[in-house]
Protein backbone atom coordinates (compact mmCIF):
# COMPACT_ATOMS: atom_id res chain seq x y z
CA UNK A 1 0.00 0.00 0.00
CA UNK A 2 1.43 3.53 -0.78
CA UNK A 3 -0.37 7.31 0.00
CA UNK A 4 1.00 10.19 -0.43
CA UNK A 5 -0.63 13.59 -0.66
CA UNK A 6 0.48 17.07 -0.52
CA UNK A 7 -2.82 18.81 1.51
CA UNK A 8 -4.22 16.04 2.73
CA UNK A 9 -3.65 13.03 5.33
CA UNK A 10 -1.52 10.73 4.24
CA UNK A 11 -0.17 7.21 2.71
CA UNK A 12 3.11 3.01 1.65
CA UNK A 13 4.99 -0.56 -0.06
CA UNK A 14 7.11 -2.60 -2.11
CA UNK A 15 9.91 -5.99 -4.47
CA UNK A 16 12.12 -8.86 -8.31
CA UNK A 17 14.38 -8.82 -11.67
CA UNK A 18 16.18 -9.99 -14.36
CA UNK A 19 17.23 -8.73 -17.77
CA UNK A 20 14.46 -8.85 -19.83
CA UNK A 21 12.03 -11.15 -18.08
CA UNK A 22 12.31 -9.46 -15.34
CA UNK A 23 11.79 -6.28 -16.00
CA UNK A 24 8.11 -6.98 -16.77
CA UNK A 25 7.76 -7.69 -12.90
CA UNK A 26 9.76 -4.30 -12.46
CA UNK A 27 6.68 -2.45 -14.58
CA UNK A 28 4.11 -4.42 -12.39
CA UNK A 29 5.93 -3.04 -9.18
CA UNK A 30 6.11 0.21 -9.94
CA UNK A 31 2.43 0.06 -11.57
CA UNK A 32 1.64 -0.52 -7.91
CA UNK A 33 2.79 2.60 -6.66
CA UNK A 34 1.45 5.57 -9.31
CA UNK A 35 2.63 8.36 -9.42
CA UNK A 36 1.35 10.90 -6.71
CA UNK A 37 -0.29 14.19 -7.18
CA UNK A 38 -0.83 16.71 -4.60
CA UNK A 39 -4.09 18.27 -4.86
CA UNK A 40 -5.02 21.11 -2.58
CA UNK A 41 -7.24 19.61 0.05
CA UNK A 42 -8.11 20.65 3.85
CA UNK A 43 -5.53 20.26 6.00
CA UNK A 44 -5.58 16.91 8.23
CA UNK A 45 -6.23 17.34 12.03
CA UNK A 46 -3.04 17.74 14.30
CA UNK A 47 -2.79 18.93 17.45
CA UNK A 48 -3.60 22.54 17.87
CA UNK A 49 -0.39 23.23 20.11
CA UNK A 50 2.22 21.74 17.63
CA UNK A 51 0.94 23.70 14.71
CA UNK A 52 0.58 27.63 14.74
CA UNK A 53 -3.37 28.37 13.97
CA UNK A 54 -3.95 28.91 10.29
CA UNK A 55 -0.98 26.63 8.88
CA UNK A 56 -1.55 24.42 5.66
CA UNK A 57 -0.48 21.28 5.20
CA UNK A 58 2.17 20.93 2.19
CA UNK A 59 3.11 17.07 1.98
CA UNK A 60 2.48 14.35 3.96
CA UNK A 61 3.15 10.46 3.63
CA UNK A 62 2.98 7.01 5.38
CA UNK A 63 4.90 3.95 5.40
CA UNK A 64 3.63 0.58 7.23
CA UNK A 65 5.67 -2.03 9.37
CA UNK A 66 5.02 -4.62 11.48
CA UNK A 67 4.48 -3.56 14.69
CA UNK A 68 5.04 -6.88 16.29
CA UNK A 69 8.95 -6.60 15.18
CA UNK A 70 9.78 -4.64 19.22
CA UNK A 71 13.01 -3.61 18.69
CA UNK A 72 12.16 -2.43 14.84
CA UNK A 73 9.08 -0.60 16.48
CA UNK A 74 10.94 1.06 19.19
CA UNK A 75 13.69 2.75 16.99
CA UNK A 76 11.62 3.78 14.36
CA UNK A 77 9.47 5.21 17.17
CA UNK A 78 12.14 6.99 18.74
CA UNK A 79 13.74 9.12 15.56
CA UNK A 80 9.69 10.15 14.91
CA UNK A 81 9.52 11.52 18.14
CA UNK A 82 12.95 14.05 17.59
CA UNK A 83 11.38 15.06 14.23
CA UNK A 84 7.94 15.94 15.69
CA UNK A 85 7.72 19.76 15.84
CA UNK A 86 10.60 20.73 14.31
CA UNK A 87 10.94 23.80 12.46
CA UNK A 88 13.02 24.31 9.05
CA UNK A 89 13.70 27.99 8.76
CA UNK A 90 13.16 29.59 5.48
CA UNK A 91 16.46 29.10 3.83
CA UNK A 92 17.97 26.73 5.86
CA UNK A 93 19.78 23.62 4.88
CA UNK A 94 18.46 20.44 7.66
CA UNK A 95 20.08 17.49 8.38
CA UNK A 96 18.17 13.93 9.16
CA UNK A 97 21.14 12.39 11.12
CA UNK A 98 21.85 15.99 13.57
CA UNK A 99 18.01 15.92 14.55
CA UNK A 100 17.62 11.98 15.34
CA UNK A 101 20.74 11.55 16.94
CA UNK A 102 23.75 8.93 16.48
CA UNK A 103 22.04 5.27 16.53
CA UNK A 104 23.30 4.10 20.15
CA UNK A 105 22.06 2.84 23.39
CA UNK A 106 22.97 6.50 24.66
CA UNK A 107 20.23 8.09 22.53
CA UNK A 108 17.55 5.22 23.03
CA UNK A 109 18.19 3.04 19.87
CA UNK A 110 18.30 -1.25 20.21
CA UNK A 111 19.68 -3.63 18.16
CA UNK A 112 17.25 -4.39 15.54
CA UNK A 113 17.71 -5.89 12.01
CA UNK A 114 18.94 -3.29 9.06
CA UNK A 115 19.47 -3.70 5.53
CA UNK A 116 23.04 -4.44 3.64
CA UNK A 117 24.35 -5.47 0.34
CA UNK A 118 24.47 -9.41 1.82
CA UNK A 119 20.96 -9.28 3.25
CA UNK A 120 19.73 -7.82 6.60
CA UNK A 121 21.97 -8.12 9.45
CA UNK A 122 21.50 -6.61 13.37
CA UNK A 123 22.30 -3.21 14.36
CA UNK A 124 21.60 -0.52 16.16
CA UNK A 125 18.75 1.71 14.88
CA UNK A 126 17.73 -1.02 12.27
CA UNK A 127 14.27 0.58 11.10
CA UNK A 128 15.61 4.03 11.12
CA UNK A 129 15.80 4.58 7.41
CA UNK A 130 12.09 3.92 7.44
CA UNK A 131 11.19 7.32 9.25
CA UNK A 132 14.03 9.03 6.52
CA UNK A 133 12.18 7.58 3.84
CA UNK A 134 8.87 8.70 5.23
CA UNK A 135 9.98 12.18 5.58
CA UNK A 136 11.53 12.10 2.39
CA UNK A 137 8.38 11.50 0.79
CA UNK A 138 6.08 14.40 2.37
CA UNK A 139 9.45 16.72 1.82
CA UNK A 140 9.62 15.77 -1.67
CA UNK A 141 5.41 16.70 -1.98
CA UNK A 142 6.34 20.09 0.28
CA UNK A 143 8.93 21.31 -2.94
CA UNK A 144 11.59 21.47 -0.74
CA UNK A 145 15.24 21.57 -1.66
CA UNK A 146 17.07 17.63 -1.47
CA UNK A 147 20.68 18.22 -0.81
CA UNK A 148 21.66 14.78 0.04
CA UNK A 149 20.14 11.81 -0.62
CA UNK A 150 20.51 7.58 -0.68
CA UNK A 151 19.16 4.58 -2.25
CA UNK A 152 19.05 1.60 0.13
CA UNK A 153 21.50 -1.40 -1.45
CA UNK A 154 18.53 -3.25 -2.42
CA UNK A 155 14.97 -2.93 -2.25
CA UNK A 156 12.61 -2.25 0.74
CA UNK A 157 9.64 -3.46 1.64
CA UNK A 158 7.61 -0.18 2.83
CA UNK A 159 7.96 1.89 -0.14
CA UNK A 160 7.89 1.57 -4.02
CA UNK A 161 11.44 0.90 -5.93
CA UNK A 162 13.23 4.52 -6.02
CA UNK A 163 11.42 6.11 -3.40
CA UNK A 164 13.59 4.95 -0.76
CA UNK A 165 15.95 7.50 1.29
CA UNK A 166 18.70 5.38 3.31
CA UNK A 167 20.58 7.06 6.05
CA UNK A 168 23.72 5.80 8.07
CA UNK A 169 25.22 8.07 10.92
CA UNK A 170 29.13 9.53 9.60
CA UNK A 171 28.30 8.04 6.07
CA UNK A 172 24.53 8.78 4.72
CA UNK A 173 22.58 11.72 5.61
CA UNK A 174 18.95 13.21 4.48
CA UNK A 175 19.73 16.94 4.08
CA UNK A 176 17.28 19.01 2.54
CA UNK A 177 17.00 22.72 2.20
CA UNK A 178 13.75 25.32 2.91
CA UNK A 179 13.11 27.11 -0.96
CA UNK A 180 10.29 28.56 0.40
CA UNK A 181 10.43 32.64 2.09
CA UNK A 182 8.44 30.85 5.21
CA UNK A 183 9.45 28.22 8.05
CA UNK A 184 7.75 24.70 7.71
CA UNK A 185 7.30 22.66 10.62
CA UNK A 186 7.27 18.48 10.40
CA UNK A 187 5.07 16.55 12.76
CA UNK A 188 5.09 12.67 13.24
CA UNK A 189 2.15 10.09 14.10
CA UNK A 190 2.95 6.72 14.90
CA UNK A 191 -0.43 4.64 15.08
CA UNK A 192 0.27 0.72 15.27
CA UNK A 193 1.36 -0.16 12.42
CA UNK A 194 1.63 3.23 10.47
CA UNK A 195 3.98 5.98 10.96
CA UNK A 196 3.11 9.21 9.02
CA UNK A 197 4.85 12.73 8.70
CA UNK A 198 3.46 15.86 7.39
CA UNK A 199 4.64 19.16 6.78
CA UNK A 200 3.20 22.25 7.13
CA UNK A 201 3.64 26.27 6.22
CA UNK A 202 1.52 29.23 6.50
CA UNK A 203 1.53 29.41 3.00
CA UNK A 204 0.39 27.19 0.17
CA UNK A 205 2.04 26.95 -2.59
CA UNK A 206 1.61 28.12 -6.03
CA UNK A 207 1.59 24.76 -7.91
CA UNK A 208 0.77 21.14 -7.52
CA UNK A 209 3.16 18.26 -7.31
CA UNK A 210 3.40 15.28 -8.54
CA UNK A 211 6.57 12.62 -7.85
CA UNK A 212 7.03 9.36 -10.42
CA UNK A 213 8.98 6.86 -10.33
CA UNK A 214 10.68 5.84 -14.09
CA UNK A 215 12.95 5.12 -16.88
CA UNK A 216 13.51 1.24 -15.63
CA UNK A 217 16.52 -0.32 -17.34
CA UNK A 218 17.80 -3.67 -16.28
CA UNK A 219 21.35 -4.14 -15.38
CA UNK A 220 24.35 -6.44 -14.04
CA UNK A 221 25.38 -6.44 -10.75
CA UNK A 222 28.59 -3.95 -9.88
CA UNK A 223 30.54 -6.28 -8.31
CA UNK A 224 30.28 -10.19 -6.85
CA UNK A 225 28.14 -10.39 -4.19
CA UNK A 226 27.65 -12.65 -1.27
CA UNK A 227 24.02 -14.12 -0.96
CA UNK A 228 24.21 -14.60 2.59
CA UNK A 229 20.14 -15.72 2.45
CA UNK A 230 19.44 -18.91 1.03
CA UNK A 231 22.84 -18.63 -1.41
CA UNK A 232 21.83 -21.89 -3.12
CA UNK A 233 17.92 -20.56 -4.09
CA UNK A 234 19.25 -16.83 -5.16
CA UNK A 235 20.54 -15.23 -7.69
CA UNK A 236 21.60 -11.66 -8.09
CA UNK A 237 20.56 -8.93 -10.74
CA UNK A 238 20.01 -5.43 -10.85
CA UNK A 239 18.34 -2.42 -12.07
CA UNK A 240 18.55 1.39 -12.66
CA UNK A 241 15.56 3.47 -11.30
CA UNK A 242 15.32 7.51 -11.82
CA UNK A 243 13.04 9.60 -9.54
CA UNK A 244 11.17 12.96 -11.24
CA UNK A 245 9.33 15.50 -8.86
CA UNK A 246 6.77 17.31 -11.81
CA UNK A 247 5.46 20.82 -10.98
CA UNK A 248 2.71 21.75 -12.09
CA UNK A 249 -0.09 24.50 -13.06
CA UNK A 250 -4.00 24.12 -13.82
CA UNK A 251 -3.06 20.07 -14.42
CA UNK A 252 -0.41 21.34 -16.64
CA UNK A 253 3.24 20.59 -15.94
CA UNK A 254 5.82 23.52 -16.00
CA UNK A 255 8.49 22.36 -14.84
CA UNK A 256 10.68 18.50 -14.40
CA UNK A 257 13.28 17.95 -11.90
CA UNK A 258 15.31 14.67 -11.77
CA UNK A 259 15.72 14.04 -7.91
CA UNK A 260 19.57 12.90 -7.55
CA UNK A 261 21.32 10.44 -9.76
CA UNK A 262 19.70 7.14 -10.50
CA UNK A 263 19.40 4.87 -8.01
CA UNK A 264 20.99 1.13 -8.76
CA UNK A 265 19.31 -1.70 -7.02
CA UNK A 266 20.54 -5.54 -6.88
CA UNK A 267 18.13 -8.00 -6.69
CA UNK A 268 17.83 -11.46 -5.55
CA UNK A 269 15.84 -13.83 -7.64
CA UNK A 270 14.41 -16.82 -7.38
CA UNK A 271 16.78 -19.29 -9.27
CA UNK A 272 14.53 -22.02 -11.36
CA UNK A 273 15.30 -25.27 -9.95
CA UNK A 274 17.45 -27.48 -12.78
CA UNK A 275 15.44 -30.38 -14.61
CA UNK A 276 16.65 -33.88 -13.69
Amino acid sequence: MLHGSRASAPLAAPSSVRAGACLGALLVLVACAPSIVAPPQPPASVPAATVPAGWILLGAYTTSFRDDEVERSANIRVAAERLHGVTIEAGATWSFNRTVGRRDVQNGYRIAPTLTLQGKEPALGGGVCQVSTTLFNALLLADLGIVERHPHSRPVRYVALGRDAAVDWGSKDLKVQNRHPFPLMMTTLVDGGRLTTRLYGPSALAHDVVVEVGDLEPAAPRKELQVLENPDDLAVGGVWVKLYRKRLKEGSVFEVERIGKPSFYPWKLKVPEKTR
